[in-house]
């Protein structure tokens, strides 16, 4: 009696005579202490694929019977543990060839293409991957940085930024022979206003180095595919904005520089410009990312939160859809908000302690001004502190269009305020220790406070660096338009009663 043939999804190392009818998806060439040998990713009729490695000692014999895209009948075959640092398929076994595998049926099977399972942006930047599992990814280029093709003790690299259909971008760096097919396809393209869209398959997902979060090829398993005739790319060119940026071509013996974009910032509408270099993401997901991120979404101020810093810094509760997060606004938001910065809503409370004594006795007081913020719904640019449970905004749009583009992305769609559901019980926690860095950073001494009452009124004073993460730095500057101001209060010493 002929051995049926069995599924992918049920391989298991508890035997060794299997039959399986499978489609080359992908093969590579792996060189291990100078001997070659070839690896595959195969799959079924069910779609179900699996990582397949041929050892030097059978690779001869097998690698012109094997070719990407042939379908074949694979039989008796070692079963091992996936235990692959970086995994090509997410199933829990790899098959290896033996002695006895033998192969056959040649093209006899149909089996349909592998279906792309494309990871979204966002997922990797809420970290919903796994670590341990290569991924497909899609987006256009959106800028290129540094470029290393020159001979020598380093590696060629070419480092990019993508972005997705919903403006989400990424780091990605190309090496080797990747970082010389994309310079080559640049140097050769016969359009340089064509967007240029690359689909990584089985690219690594990294946590370290110079940038937070980054895609990058490993050794030969990955494919780079550029502007091909693929379904997925032409389906992602033909949704790209007619609106969007390409970049200029590289020229001849540049090995170092950054390629502007061939259209002037002025082609960009107010949305592409204020969701620019961030994530767009519902308050509910921003409260969960575990990295400092800078982020775009819509919210409702609900509070005023009190500190015994007053309105030198305001502190704010949204909510979003039942889910509460702190807000930090410095004096440029403020001054955008209120049309009156914080140094003058502190100057005029000075002005009025010391013309009314028996009237405004606390310079801390908050204005009356600031109530106007409460029930109002906002698209904010903000900076994501997980260390500190807050965002410290960067930018606040009150365009109707940027706030609805913002809304259905963040899920709100057209709700008015009156129709949020009701809100949980989601309080800000901060550790006994947090609590105080951020007291002993930021309080007032009386003897302070009575010196702003004098006819010395003190001056502002550049900013600070926070435990809020609210100070300047470059990725902020970086990413924001324009300069954001610097009257802030700088750290003052508290002095024990």
């Amino acid at each position: 009696m002929t051995r049926p043939f069995e599924c992918v999804k049920d391989i298991s190392d508890n035997k060794e005579l299997w039959k399986i009818a499978i489609k080359i998806h992908h093969k590579w060439n792996v060189i291990t202490n100078t001997k070659q040998h070839f690896e595959m990713i195969v799959m079924d009729k069910d779609g179900t694929d699996i990582h397949v490695i041929v050892p030097p000692l059978y690779s001869q014999t097998f690698d012109s019977q094997l070719a990407v895209n042939d379908t074949v009948t694979i039989s008796n075959f070692q079963v091992q543990l996936n235990d692959v640092v970086f995994k090509p398929s997410n199933h829990k076994f790899l098959l290896k060839f033996s002695g006895g595998t033998t192969i056959g049926d040649r093209n006899k099977h149909l089996i349909p293409e592998k279906d792309l399972k494309i990871t979204p942006f966002s997922d990797i930047i809420t970290g919903k991957w796994k670590k341990d599992v290569l991924i497909d990814i899609i987006g256009m280029v959106d800028e290129v940085g540094y470029i290393q093709m020159q001979a020598g003790g380093k590696k060629c690299q070419v480092n990019i930024i993508l972005k997705d259909l919903s403006n989400n971008t990424i780091h990605c760096t190309l090496w080797e022979t990747y970082a010389q097919q994309f310079i080559k396809y640049n140097q050769n393209k016969s359009d340089p206003s064509c967007p240029t869209v690359i689909l990584l398959q089985y690219a690594k997902v990294k946590e370290e180095g110079k940038y937070p979060l980054s895609v990058s090829n490993t050794y030969n398993v990955t494919k780079l595919l550029i502007n091909d005739d693929l379904k997925a790319i032409q389906d992602f060119m033909k949704s790209i904005p007619k609106d969007a940026l390409s970049v200029k071509p590289i020229q001849n013996g540049s090995q170092s520089q950054v390629w502007s974009q061939s259209s002037s910032n002025s082609q960009l509408s107010l949305y592409q410009k204020f969701v620019s270099k961030t994530v767009v993401l519902p308050i509910a997901t921003i409260k969960q990312l575990k990295t400092e991120t800078f982020c775009t979404t819509v919210a409702r101020i609900d509070k005023l939160i009190a500190s015994q810093h007053g309105w030198y810094k305001i502190q704010f509760e949204v909510v979003h859809c039942g889910y509460r997060c702190k807000f930090v606004l410095w004096d440029r938001e403020s001054e955008q908000l209120l049309e009156l910065s914080a140094a003058q809503m502190r100057s005029t409370m000075i002005e009025i302690c010391l013309m009314y004594s028996g009237g405004v006795s606390d310079p801390l007081e908050y204005p009356l001004a600031l109530d106007k913020l409460v029930g109002k719904q906002k698209a904010f640019k903000v900076k994501w502190q997980p260390l500190w449970d807050s965002c410290s905004v960067v930018s606040i749009a009150e365009d109707n269009d940027i706030f609805k583009q913002l809304s259905e992305s963040c899920g709100l769609d057209d709700v008015q305020v009156t129709d949020l559901p009701p809100t949980p019980l989601l309080q800000i926690k901060e550790s006994v220790d947090e609590a105080n860095a951020i007291e002993e950073s930021e309080v007032i001494a009386e003897t302070e406070i009575t010196s702003k009452l004098s006819s010395d009124l003190v001056t502002p004073t550049a900013k600070r660096s926070n435990p809020d993460g609210s100070s300047e730095s470059t990725t902020l500057m970086n990413l924001t338009d324009g300069e954001l101001s610097s009257n802030k209060l700088k750290k003052q010493i508290k002095i024990e009663k």
